[in-house]
């Protein structure tokens, strides 16, 4: 009797044991398996990563290459006018592939890159310009990436939006600090007339006749010219229609 006492004690024993080993075998087991895990995907973000970069620097070579964008009007509401900037086709594919691309990850930190103001231009690349119709194009540009920032790109949506609507202007009340930077490069710009007067600054498209362009410029600064504040001329607009007076109040 005590025999098969001892036997089955045993039994139990090593039945334990046995349990215990395979816990401890599967425990094991799965903590090398979330290891791996947290290895493949760690693989995996830093593939990701080097992909969204790759695209992200296609685009921005692409976009800096460009003198000029495509510029396209897309709705009217009564005195203003919102346009949207689709850069060039290749640039426009590409931007596709970057949205595609993050839909496909759903990963909010590879969205964050890409869009670190959140959902105030979330899944957007395309800026929009808002243009004033009824106070002399004075511009707006909304939804300007940051990614996107830096390398010219307002400087170039000015210059492609005077392209087509002839004119745009601005005073200081409306200028952002990255506004003010574009509009400092455009005054320094050689395919555009710039002129200003203290707060107040419009460049004109070169393709305009001297007459439109003197008119233009004297009903937008008319307060500034009854009030004698000195307007300051372009100087390649002096030089082209040999124009010896350095102010507007002069001519």
């Amino acid at each position: 009797m005590f025999k098969i006492f001892r036997i089955m004690k045993k039994y139990i024993k090593e039945t334990r044991t046995f349990k215990l080993l395979m816990l401890e075998h599967a425990i094991q087991k799965n903590i090398l398996k979330k290891y791996d895990n947290f290895l493949l995907d760690l693989d995996n973000v830093k593939i990701n990563l080097k992909q969204l970069k790759t695209l992200v620097n296609d685009l921005k070579i692409e976009i800096t290459n460009l003198k000029i964008y495509n510029i396209k009007l897309i709705k009217k509401f009564g005195d203003l006018d919102m346009y949207v900037c689709d850069y060039s086709n290749i640039a426009n594919s590409i931007i596709n592939k970057i949205i595609d691309f993050l839909e496909k990850i759903k990963n909010p930190k590879f969205d964050e890159i890409i869009f670190p103001e959140g959902d105030v231009i979330k899944h957007n690349l395309f800026p929009k310009i808002e243009i004033e119709t009824n106070n002399f194009n004075r511009i707006h540009i909304i939804d300007l990436p940051m990614i996107l920032r830096g390398i010219g790109v307002g400087k170039t949506i000015y210059k492609s939006i005077i392209e087509k609507i002839e004119f745009i202007s601005s005073i200081e009340i409306d200028r952002t600090q990255d506004a003010e930077l574009v509009w400092n490069s455009i005054i320094n710009e050689k395919s555009v007339y710039s002129f200003v007067c203290d707060k107040k600054i419009i460049s004109i498209s070169q393709n305009m006749k001297y007459e439109k362009i003197l008119n233009i410029i004297k009903d937008f600064f008319h307060y500034e010219l009854e009030n004698k504040f000195p307007v300051i001329l372009d100087e390649d607009f002096k030089n082209k229609f040999n124009i010896k007076a350095e102010l507007l109040n002069e001519i």
